[in-house]
């Protein structure tokens, strides 16, 4: 028996594991975050600069896919919980293909 498995996941379908999305404003409300990272006990506020954030709700298994599928496409991601929304928000340099460009 093993305690690892394997799924398939694309980047389009990452856009449907979210409902809100903007630009990062992370440094602004830093303490309406939780950081829910082991190797990051703090960002920098330069997060803010080329970064984004994705809210997927409260299910916990929708936001550790929604993470894992950016992590295996290269992208850096830090889950965050935002008290004020009660949920998972992904904080991460991946740019959806519904933001325009600057």
């Amino acid at each position: 028996m093993t305690d690892k498995f394997t799924l398939q996941f694309s980047l389009a379908e990452f856009n449907q594991l979210y409902d809100t999305s903007c630009k990062s404003f992370y440094s602004e409300q830093v303490n309406r975050f939780e950081i829910h990272d082991p190797f990051a006990t703090h960002l920098p506020s330069w997060v803010d600069g080329n970064f984004f954030m994705y809210w997927t709700g409260s299910n916990d298994l929708q936001a550790l896919v929604a993470e894992k599928i950016l992590r295996a496409a290269g992208f850096k991601v830090v889950r965050l919980w935002d008290l004020n929304e009660s949920g998972w928000c992904l904080l991460t340099d991946y740019k959806s293909v519904y933001f325009a460009d600057d």
